[in-house]
């Protein structure tokens, strides 16, 4: 091994750091299956210093959570909510315990959505949408719970578009099927057609893809 081979990964990576674990002496990434330590070293301070913002910004939301008039526009609102689910969702891709800020987060968003159920009033029409969109909530945060669909939702996802097959084939069969879910169907037919060929460009070197069949097939493939 070289010095600048990799050495090792951290047991609970961020997300850049996850993606070359994914990446590393994977065959279905190719060339990119090549990674160094260097590379390692810095997703990793990237990951890091991405998380320390992540925090600075969960303070300053709190901060002025606390701080608003009594009379406040429902404008702001919804935007400190909007704020609660995007923070929520970063706060599930990194490797760190994060349980007390998404425990603050919940109970914001609990307080948030109480004043909103209040604004509705009698309105049937409008407490039908909340409970929508509190039953989409509760979905997508147990979705979050796959490490795979926070990197693929994530506004700077580490998965860039030409490596979005080989990580759908590298996944979990269960987080693969929940994030097959994100693609409109024409996308996740290219995908297939895409993964197909790959799969069988490293057939024909002689690779055993048998492991990566299974995946295939939710794509909507053969076995």
């Amino acid at each position: 091994m070289s010095d600048n081979e990799v050495h090792f990964f951290h047991p609970r990576p961020g997300p850049r750091e996850r993606h070359l674990k994914r990446r590393y002496r994977n065959p279905l990434f190719g060339d990119h299956a090549v990674v160094t330590q260097d590379e390692v070293i810095a997703a990793r301070t990237a990951d890091r210093e991405d998380m320390d913002t992540f925090v600075k910004e969960v303070k300053r939301l709190f901060d002025q959570a606390a701080n608003l008039p009594p009379n406040v526009e429902s404008d702001v609102i919804l935007g400190l909510k909007e704020r609660c689910d995007q923070l929520y969702e970063q706060s599930c891709g990194f490797g760190a315990d994060l349980s007390r800020e998404q425990q603050a987060l919940t109970r914001l968003t609990e307080v948030i959505m109480k004043s909103v159920w209040q604004g509705a009033g009698n309105d049937m029409q409008a407490r039908g949408e909340l409970e929508q969109e509190e039953a989409a909530r509760a979905e997508h945060y147990r979705l979050l719970e796959h490490k795979l669909i926070v990197d693929l939702l994530s506004p700077v996802s580490p998965i860039e578009e030409d490596h979005l097959v080989a990580t759908l084939l590298s996944e979990s069969e269960t987080a693969v099927q929940h994030a097959l879910h994100l693609f409109e169907p024409e996308h996740r037919a290219a995908m297939l057609s895409q993964a197909s060929e790959l799969l069988d460009q490293l057939k024909r070197r002689g690779l055993d893809i048998s492991r990566w069949q299974a995946r295939l097939a939710l794509f909507g493939g053969r076995n």
